[in-house]
């Protein structure tokens, strides 16, 4: 289950994909990631 503050952003953009996860604590950003890659999309993203 997912907390109430995660916010999950994924922008798909010709063969390359960002995938920005940004948790907020408090109003305070507790973590910021960010994951890139280029080429053909065969994943799956999995949260929780």
């Amino acid at each position: 289950m997912l907390p109430n503050d995660l916010f999950l952003i994924i922008i798909f953009h010709k063969s390359m994909y960002i995938l920005t996860v940004t948790i907020y604590d408090d109003r305070s950003v507790y973590m910021h990631s960010t994951i890139r890659k280029v080429g053909d999309i065969n994943e799956s993203v999995s949260l929780g």
